[in-house]
């Protein structure tokens, strides 16, 4: 990550594709490089007075390679938050690799509330 200033943050664009985005291809690493959105470094260190997941059921996706967060630390996260996880091999940019099975995530709460959910989708 980088300041870009006012507090704010982006992944450095030639770091992009290999750190945020390894799994796509590269034009598309590119665009999203040179597109994204600065977030506020004070995110990081905020503090939440009441986390949605704790009212309501709530699912996560599990970047195995992801070099954004250790994919550890989001094992040990959605299962102390109690979610619905799915693991898929890919990067921090798991949406743009496998996009179906994100929307499959999604959409399961709407289609199908109580069936069991696999990384191909709804059982």
């Amino acid at each position: 990550m980088t300041t870009v200033g006012g507090g704010y943050l982006t992944v450095k664009p030639d770091l992009f594709h290999e750190d945020f985005a390894a799994d796509v291809p590269e034009r598309l690493a590119h665009f999203a490089a040179i597109s994204q959105v600065p977030i506020a470094g004070d995110s990081f260190g905020a503090t939440v007075k009441v986390a949605a997941w704790s009212q309501k059921r709530s699912f996560a996706v599990i970047a195995t390679h992801d070099r954004m967060i250790n994919p550890a630390l989001e094992r040990f996260m959605a299962g102390r938050a109690k979610l619905d996880a799915i693991e898929l091999r890919g990067s921090h940019a798991i949406f743009l690799s496998h996009p179906k099975e994100v929307a499959t995530l999604i959409e399961r709460p709407y289609w199908s509330p109580t069936r069991p959910l696999t990384s191909e989708g709804v059982q």
